[in-house]
């Protein structure tokens, strides 16, 4: 009895062992394949990491290249404002410069229009306060010599000192004469000499400055002449009349 109970316990427990080697085989080769499943799958972890890494780092440097250009375009879009705004500022200041020049331009061409009219208002209302061309011609060296243009000459032409006066009639001497510009002379009076306003003109500044001057009208384009001529003659040299002591 004892014998056949042994017998039967080392039956089951060969069956046991041979059981338990069996599924720890299966275990182990389960475990393998997990373990290979994983090995792949940290191979896979791996990639995607690594591929993960790529992406960012490409996304980095896509967004870096991006930031640049964008600050490259803001700096370049500040420096065409600038140069936009600085021709905007020299535009107005030429236009202002430009508005000024004509104002100026308008200024001096009314000016010229109102002296015109009244040269053409002088010689009528002259001729019809004075009887004959001889007094009209008398009055106007008058109203010249009392003209007292000494000082807005200086002060325009800034010219020198002269030290005579051959040097005093080059300085004064003048092309053109504007006083008969848009003037004509009134019908029946030939003998009318406008340019006389001149000849009172220079007399008058010269005895400022301290020359007795004689100044003739000799020829003019109101009477049909090429060119206006005035002759003068140095007569004396003016002394200033101090008192005593200074």
């Amino acid at each position: 009895m004892d014998q056949s109970s042994e017998g039967c316990t080392k039956k089951i427990s060969s069956m046991n062992i041979d059981k338990l080697i069996k599924d720890f085989s299966q275990i182990e080769k389960k475990m393998i394949e997990t373990s290979g499943k994983n090995n792949i799958l940290e191979i896979q972890l791996e990639k995607c990491t690594s591929l993960l890494k790529v992406v960012q780092t490409k996304e980095a440097s896509i967004k870096k290249g991006e930031n640049e250009q964008l600050k490259r375009n803001a700096d370049m879009t500040r420096e065409n404002l600038k140069s936009h705004k600085q021709d905007y500022k020299n535009n107005i200041a030429k236009l202002v410069h430009e508005m000024k020049i004509k104002e100026e331009e308008h200024k001096i061409e009314i000016s010229k229009l109102y002296q015109d009219m009244q040269k053409k208002a002088l010689a009528s209302q002259l001729c019809k306060d004075y009887e004959n061309d001889e007094d009209v011609n008398k009055q106007l060296n008058k109203m010249g010599y009392n003209r007292s243009l000494t000082e807005d000459f200086l002060a325009w032409s800034n010219v020198g000192r002269c030290h005579d006066f051959r040097e005093t009639a080059d300085v004064i001497a003048k092309e053109n004469n504007p006083l008969v510009d848009f003037v004509e002379l009134p019908d029946n009076h030939s003998s009318l000499i406008y340019s006389n306003l001149l000849c009172g003109v220079f007399r008058g500044a010269l005895e400022m400055v301290q020359m007795a001057v004689e100044a003739k009208f000799v020829q003019g384009t109101l009477k049909g002449d090429g060119v206006t001529e005035i002759q003068m003659k140095f007569i004396r040299r003016i002394k200033d009349n101090l008192p005593a002591g200074e």
